[in-house]
């Protein structure tokens, strides 16, 4: 919990860096109430995986940062953010496989337009490596 508690630490003062209320950052990740987002700040809370990159984005950090804080203290969760990561990867090369043309950029950018800009970079990367 200490960790976490670091974490959490962490996240709230990106946040109040960039001049953000937890109100407000609440409603931009889409949170229903403040409570869950402040329980992650506090460390009650684990800051769940899929929300990683929206708050890089709203926080205007990058997700590697954050990465890096998470790894150091609170490695289970990063292994699980990392897994995932490495589940959408595979999920997304077979898509451009089975494809097999330039559409295939297109269409797996849109459908996960929630982190597109990440997702770009990363789907780029696999579709120059299938090009080689």
């Amino acid at each position: 919990m200490a960790n976490r508690k670091s974490f959490g630490e962490y996240i709230r003062s990106i946040r109040i860096e960039q001049g953000l209320t937890l109100q407000g950052s609440a409603e931009q990740l889409g949170y229903k109430t403040i409570g869950t987002l402040a329980n992650v700040e506090r460390g009650i809370t684990p800051l769940p995986v899929e929300k990683i990159h929206p708050i890089a984005r709203l926080y205007k950090v990058e997700v590697e940062e954050i990465l890096e804080q998470l790894k150091e203290c609170e490695p289970e969760l990063y292994r699980k953010y990392i897994l995932l990561e490495k589940d959408l990867l595979g999920y997304l090369l077979e898509g451009i496989k089975s494809m097999g043309n330039s559409r295939a950029f297109k269409r797996i950018s849109q459908a996960v337009s929630d982190n597109i800009y990440y997702w770009k970079l990363k789907t780029t990367h696999v579709f120059r490596e299938l090009n080689r």
